[in-house]
């Protein structure tokens, strides 16, 4: 009985021990926290507040969930729970959870951070608020914010939010006592804290008020302040932009301060009647002084002397003073309309005569729609010829030139405009029939001296001309740049421009502007281009106008040109990939989305093996033993329906490879790699030799007991039964051969116990596998003819 006694007091102080070790204790402060008993589990927390690394932290959230639950009740008995939290970090033990604690923390400044932002709001007087908000914000860019660093910001944008609106407040008490310059001093602190609340409404305001205070300063304003009171309240803007308005008139400035007018102050107004009224006898006067001048530079433009650089000025400013007159002198504005072509005319003329082809070149492209014209072409034709003569082409400037010079060039209508005006005393013709700038019949109208006969001494050849300025001006190319880099940019340019607008011609049909690729996507042609080359693919399936239209792209998808230029395209990502030797981006491009598109076009899928195997050709001849190179072959292979060109590569490539890494790569992966030769070519007797003779060597690894992949490799041979290849199969008759010169070489009481298979221990039962292995591959039953030595 004494015995039972002893027992159970010693379990008793057995229990009371485990029960006051640190993590049965923590584990029951969990518990009590759990069920809300806050107070117990803080109790037994501070006891094991040194001993468990996880008490700090879980002491801290307990006082945390203490400080939520008072929080409404009592803020200052809050706040003292949630300061109790950030006191503790002074006392945390070396090996507590400091990152826990700290979670805990952040939420403990931030409640304290929020609830002194609530109270400083209601703050007895304004100076005490921005006091109390300013403190609170510095308190906020001390305390710890793990895991709720965007809770912070929004804190603190309440707290700009807040600021920004007493400085405004501020503000217009100021302005209202004309105290303007401390006026803008507290708009523009009210601005600042705007940014950083992310407020827009004060900030507008503000920077609307700071405007409005300037203009009553006389002083200048920033564009920001007209862009601000455009969103301003309906008071604000009326007020800035009516003040607005009048500076602009003190400024002379009517033009723009009728914009305001009609933009901004566009309703009935006492004031705004002023304006307008006053606006309206300075524009007439204003029009008046301008109808003087015109007449005079009018009648001084007929005479001879008016200077080349006075016609300029005038033609440049032309549009600016009939959109000031029209209204006042419609009669002499639409004379000034009139004067424009005159002034070009002689402006151009010019500068032919003169060699200044740049600003011959900038005038006719700054003319609407020029290209229309057949003889603003030929002068910029002219131009474009005289400036590459000059030597003046740069790396920056001579795509366009080149553009637009073989477009003038490649335009019959250029040379058919100067027939019909050109005089001649002669009875020569000039033929189209081997014209470069059209693949048609005939153009809709042509002059009397022309026609679409053949060639003869005296009908003269249209296209023997344009080839003639052609060749003139390659020479120009060839002969007039010194630089070798920039001499190579400039003739590649004028190649792919020139084939572009050749494609073309030979696939459309219609009478268009045949337009060089960099002039039509420059004047926007490239658009109708691309919708010729469209209608004649879906009328004759002619994928050479898809060809044609590649380089005409600059925004046209949807299209037929656009899709086959995609297509295209997947083919280069695919070379570029072998190239660069990048097996995730080749996957990237061989999808079934992409397949379908490549063999949508018979001419990219028909010749993409080939680019393809050339890629792979240059590769192999880089680097012989680049294995991954299978892996890029055999992803190609798998993408493309004709393949087999790619196929018999990588056959011949694994061969050569698996050759090289005889002595090196382990027999399992040499003959993996072998079937995959195989595989893909059928047809390589040099591959099924090879596997005839790695198999043979790896079965008498296995009989020898020196093999450590015995299982891999019989998985192997099981792959390579099922291969269909009557070259392997002859090659694997070999190992008849083999196997039998294995059996002469035994007793025959050996054969017999092998045969039989009684008795065997385990290397017996290997011998008996691989024998009859041999004899399976090599096309007899595994166990027929086992002890045939014939």
């Amino acid at each position: 009985m004494e015995v039972i006694i002893i027992l159970i007091v010693l379990a008793i102080i057995g229990y009371v021990i485990y029960q006051s070790l640190p993590n049965q204790k923590f584990q029951k402060a969990t518990s009590l926290f759990d069920s809300g008993n806050f107070a117990e589990a803080l109790i037994i927390l501070n006891e094991i507040f040194q001993k468990h690394p996880e008490a700090p932290a879980k002491q801290a959230e307990c006082k945390l969930k203490e400080g939520l639950n008072i929080k409404s009740k009592n803020k200052d008995d809050a706040i003292k729970c949630f300061k109790e939290i950030i006191e503790t970090k002074k006392r945390l033990p070396i090996n507590s959870s400091k990152e826990k604690y700290e979670l805990f923390e952040a939420r403990a400044f931030f409640e304290i951070a929020s609830i002194q932002f609530s109270q400083s709001i209601i703050a007895s007087s304004t100076e005490s608020k921005i006091k109390e908000l300013k403190g609170n914000l510095l308190f906020i860019d001390n305390a710890t914010k793990s895991n709720i660093e965007r809770d912070f910001v929004t804190l603190k944008e309440k707290h700009y939010s807040e600021l920004a609106l007493i400085y405004f407040q501020y503000g217009i008490q100021n302005e209202k006592m004309l105290k303007l310059s401390e006026a803008i001093q507290n708009y523009s602190t009210s601005r600042d804290y705007s940014v950083q609340s992310s407020n827009t409404i004060i900030l507008n305001n503000a920077i609307t008020r700071i405007g409005i205070c300037k203009l009553k300063n006389n002083d200048s304003i920033e564009q920001v302040a007209l862009e601000a009171a455009s969103k301003a309240p309906y008071e604000y803007k009326k007020d800035f932009f009516y003040r607005y308005a009048k500076v602009l008139v003190k400024e002379e400035q009517y033009s723009e301060a009728e914009k305001i007018i009609a933009t901004h102050l566009n309703f009935s107004s006492p004031e705004i009647e002023k304006i307008k009224e006053l606006l309206k006898c300075k524009r007439v006067k204003r029009a008046i002084n301008k109808v003087n001048e015109i007449n005079y530079t009018i009648e001084q433009l007929y005479e001879k002397s008016f200077p080349v650089e006075e016609v300029k000025m005038l033609y440049e400013t032309i549009d600016k003073q009939i959109e000031e007159i029209k209204s006042v002198v419609p009669i002499l504005s639409a004379k000034l309309q009139g004067l424009k072509p005159s002034l070009f005319n002689r402006l151009l003329s010019h500068y032919i005569l003169a060699g200044k082809y740049a600003s011959g070149i900038n005038l006719i492209q700054n003319y609407s729609f020029f290209w229309e014209s057949p003889e603003l072409l030929k002068n910029l034709g002219i131009c474009c010829y005289g400036f590459t003569a000059q030597g003046n082409l740069t790396e920056k400037n001579h795509r366009i030139v080149i553009s637009n010079w073989l477009t003038s060039v490649f335009s019959d209508k250029v040379i058919l405009k100067s027939l019909e005006a050109t005089t001649w005393d002669d009875n020569y013709t000039f033929t189209l029939i081997d014209s470069i700038g059209s693949s048609y019949d005939h153009h809709t109208e042509i002059p009397d001296n022309a026609n679409y006969e053949e060639v003869s001494d005296t009908n003269i050849s249209i296209g023997d001309t344009q080839r003639e300025l052609l060749q003139q001006f390659e020479l120009l190319l060839h002969t007039t740049i010194s630089d070798h880099s920039l001499s190579k940019v400039v003739n590649d340019c004028y190649k792919g421009e020139k084939e572009g607008v050749e494609k073309i011609v030979s696939v459309i049909g219609k009478d268009i502007l045949f337009a060089a690729p960099h002039f039509a996507k420059t004047y926007g042609l490239s658009e109708g281009i691309i919708k010729e080359l469209d209608n004649d693919y879906k009328e004759y399936l002619n994928e050479e106008s898809l060809e044609a239209g590649i380089s005409y792209i600059k925004s046209s998808s949807g299209t037929y040109v656009a899709e086959y230029a995609a297509a295209k395209e997947l083919i280069s990502k695919i070379v570029s990939a072998i190239k660069t030797d990048k097996l995730s981006d080749l996957k990237a491009v061989v999808t079934k989305g992409n397949k379908v598109l490549i063999e949508k076009y018979e001419s990219i899928s028909g010749t993409a093996e080939d680019i393809v195997f050339n890629a792979f050709t240059l590769k192999i001849e880089q680097d012989s033993q680049n294995e991954n190179l299978i892996h890029l072959m055999e992803e190609c292979i798998g993408f493309l329906n004709q393949n087999e060109k790619l196929r018999a590569q990588c056959s011949h490539f694994i061969y050569d490879y698996c050759d090289s890494k005889w002595k090196t790569k382990p027999l399992e992966k040499l003959i993996e790699l072998m079937i995959k030769s195989i595989k893909h070519n059928p047809n390589n007797y040099r591959a099924a030799k090879s596997i005839t003779i790695l198999i043979n060597n790896a079965l008498m690894d296995i009989a020898n007991g020196t093999c450590s992949s015995t299982s891999q490799i019989y998985t192997l041979i099981d792959n390579i039964k099922r291969i269909n290849s009557p070259v392997l199969k002859e090659a694997l008759k070999e190992l008849q051969v083999l196997r039998n010169r294995v059996l002469a070489s035994m007793s025959t009481e050996t054969r017999q116990t092998i045969m039989f298979g009684v008795n065997l221990n385990s290397n017996g039962l290997k011998l008996k596998k691989v024998l009859e292995t041999m004899q399976s591959l090599a096309g007899g039953s595994p166990t027929s003819g086992f002890l045939d030595l014939s």
